[in-house]
């Protein structure tokens, strides 16, 4: 399984686009990838900052490089 520095230095290198590790993790989340919520959050009803729409492709290719989905 891919760390998310391999992920993020994957989508930088393919797309010229630096990705955030939350909008990782949300993506991960929807393919069931985590292992759940993150005990650093404050308030786990709430989901972190919104991730734009056009980076979700760019992390599923990353995702399907590493033979993660």
């Amino acid at each position: 399984m891919a760390t998310y520095k391999e992920i993020i230095a994957y989508i930088r290198k393919h797309h010229d686009v630096t990705v955030e590790t939350c909008c990782i993790a949300k993506v991960k989340a929807e393919y069931n990838l985590t292992r759940g919520h993150a005990l650093n959050r404050k308030d786990p009803t709430k989901l972190g900052k919104f991730c734009p729409l056009d980076e979700r492709p760019f992390i599923v290719e990353a995702l399907k490089h590493f033979d993660m989905i």
